[in-house]
């Protein structure tokens, strides 16, 4: 089974990369002492802490994100996450905050649906849904690094999994069925979106035949050939690269 997209926006990699270097740009003009009084100076890429709050649009959709070095000495606030910058590395120095961001959004996006009513997973048995959390757990995805929407729904799958697992630890068979019954329209309606995915998936496979047919799909482990298709696409739809 798969679970509707996250709406996660190509845009955050630029935004990510823009918002790490103005802070790296403060590093500019450090003398030696300076760095030395860094925390991570030691290793082989000084970074610094900063704390990150994002920014949404009304309707819900990622604005922005602003950023400040911190000592990380209190809580983040709603919105707000610890991430860090590379300090001499100003190409790649979003490349910590791009992850901690996508990160960040893919629970928010899960905890949004639980909160909702829309627990994609609660038809499962306890032992179907512990079965197919230990086992989406591809060879990228071991990592912890997501790049592409097909790793964002590996992600994403982990964490909506693990909200409906420590729900069930606090709830009665009762609530459990109430669940079920009072969010099957909108779970109804997500399985109608899947679908025409999946249609709109088979005529694209047929278009990229001979060149997907070379294409592996263990990346993929827990999914059914069809959905690794979509992953396939989803893959290619999304990139964060």
């Amino acid at each position: 089974m798969l679970l509707l997209p996250a709406p996660i926006d190509t845009k955050l990699k630029s935004c990510a990369h823009r918002t790490a270097r103005d802070i790296a740009r403060s590093f500019d003009h450090m003398t030696i002492a300076d760095v030395r009084k860094i925390e991570s100076f030691q290793s082989e890429t000084p970074t610094q802490k900063i704390r990150v709050r994002v920014n949404f649009f009304k309707n819900g959709k990622f604005a922005s994100v602003t950023a400040r070095k911190s000592s990380a000495k209190t809580n983040p606030g709603t919105d707000e996450f610890d991430s860090s910058v590379a300090i001499f590395a100003h190409f790649s120095c979003g490349d910590i905050l791009l992850q901690d961001l996508v990160k960040f959004l893919i629970a928010r996006e899960a905890r949004i649906r639980h909160d909702r009513g829309l627990r994609e997973l609660v038809e499962l048995s306890d032992h179907d849904l512990e079965t197919l959390a230990a086992t989406r757990t591809g060879a990228r995805w071991s990592s912890g690094r997501i790049f592409n929407g097909a790793e964002i729904e590996m992600a994403l799958f982990k964490e909506v999994a693990r909200i409906e697992i420590e729900a069930r630890q606090s709830e009665s068979n009762h609530q459990r069925l109430f669940a079920a019954s009072t969010g099957r329209e909108e779970r109804e309606a997500a399985r109608a979106q899947i679908g025409a995915e999946r249609a709109a998936t088979a005529k694209w496979y047929d278009r990229n035949k001979e060149r997907l047919l070379a294409m592996s799909y263990s990346d993929f482990p827990g999914y059914c050939e069809e959905d690794q298709t979509v992953l396939l696409r989803r893959e290619e739809q999304v990139s964060l690269r």
